[in-house]
């Protein structure tokens, strides 16, 4: 109804979900067990989707960089800082050879 590819929405501590424009639903759960500060969390989470909605039609993709990227963010205190590219992607990589898109 909303004219887009995907709709994203996280659950805060429990997981993420998009559903794209055919109504299939995708979740990946929290990817951090220990987190220290979940302010901004969600913010960097809805930023990394936006950018990866424009460059990929992957929709797990779209949904697995901002799950990502919200698990580094939990880590930071008082969003002094922001989660690192070469982090988020070397995490991506671990994941990455036991799963497949």
């Amino acid at each position: 109804k909303l004219s887009a590819d995907y709709a994203f929405l996280t659950r805060g501590n429990k997981y993420s979900m998009v559903v794209d424009k055919n109504n299939k639903i995708i979740s990946v759960p929290k990817l951090n067990n220990k987190p220290i500060d979940a302010m901004g969390a969600g913010d960097i989470f809805h930023a990394m989707a936006s950018i990866t909605s424009t460059i990929s039609k992957d929709a797990f993709l779209n949904l697995f960089l901002p799950q990502i990227s919200g698990a580094h963010a939990v880590e930071i205190v008082g969003n002094l800082d922001y989660p690192k590219i070469r982090e988020i992607f070397k995490t991506f990589n671990f994941y990455k050879s036991s799963i497949s898109f």
